[in-house]
C-alpha cells in the first residue's frame, strides 16, 4: 500500500520539478533578453548624442573625420546679411520677371510666403503693361531693434530708359529657424515681409 502510494506522487514531483526547470530557464531568457535590449538602448544613446563621423569627398579621394556637434550661433551680422541679400534679390531686376525673382528668392524665404509674393509680382507686371524697366537697389540699411524686429530701409531707382526715379523704401522683415540645406547653409528663413513704400 505504501509503495503503491509512493508511486501515484512520484510522476506529480516529477511534473514540478520540470515546471521549475521551465520557469528557471524563462527567467535565465527574460533576463538574457532584457540584457540584450538594455545594451541596444545605450548603444543607440551613444551613437546619437557621440560626434558624428564625416566623409568628406575631394578629388575623388575620400576623407573621413571626426565631427564635433554644437548649437550653431547666429550673429545679427548674418541676419542683416540674409535682409540684404532679400532686398536684392527681390527688388533689384534688369528685366521684371516674376518666376525668376520668385525663384532667386526660394533658397531663403518660406514657401507660403513665396507664393503669395508670386501673385503680388504678377499684379505689378500687369499693371506694368510690358514696360521695359530696370531696377536698383542702393543705400540698403538693417537695423535689428531692442524688440527684436527687423527694419530695412533702402532706395529704389527706377530707371525708364535713360530717366531713374529714386523712391525710398523700407521692410520690416520676419525671420524663424527652419532646415538646414546646401543653400541655406544656417536654416534662416523670412517667413513675412510688410513693405512702407512712398508712392
Amino acid at each position: 500500500m505504501i509503495n503503491d502510494k509512493k508511486q501515484e506522487n512520484s510522476p506529480f514531483i516529477e511534473n514540478i520539478s520540470e515546471i521549475y526547470k521551465k520557469i528557471d530557464f524563462y527567467k535565465k531568457g527574460a533576463v538574457i533578453l532584457a540584457m540584450c535590449s538594455l545594451f541596444q538602448t545605450a548603444t543607440i544613446f551613444s551613437l546619437i548624442f557621440a560626434n558624428p563621423i564625416v566623409i568628406q569627398e575631394k578629388s575623388g579621394e575620400r576623407i573621413g573625420y571626426v565631427g564635433v556637434k554644437k548649437e550653431l550661433t547666429i550673429t545679427q551680422k548674418e541676419i542683416k546679411e540674409l535682409v540684404r541679400r532679400f532686398i536684392r534679390s527681390r527688388y533689384e531686376w534688369q528685366e521684371f520677371n516674376p518666376e525668376l525673382i520668385s525663384k532667386n528668392l526660394e533658397p531663403f524665404v518660406k514657401s507660403g510666403l513665396s507664393n503669395k509674393m508670386l501673385k503680388k509680382l504678377n499684379l505689378e507686371k500687369e499693371e506694368l503693361k510690358g514696360q521695359k524697366l530696370k531696377q536698383y537697389v542702393g543705400k540698403i540699411k538693417v537695423e535689428i531693434d531692442k524688440d527684436n524686429r527687423i527694419v530695412g530701409t533702402f532706395d529704389k531707382i527706377i530707371r525708364i530708359g535713360n530717366i531713374p526715379l529714386l523712391s525710398e523704401a523700407q521692410v520690416l522683415i520676419g525671420i524663424v529657424k527652419g532646415l538646414v540645406t546646401k543653400s541655406n547653409k544656417l536654416g534662416l528663413y523670412i517667413n513675412s515681409v510688410v513693405n512702407y513704400e512712398s508712392k
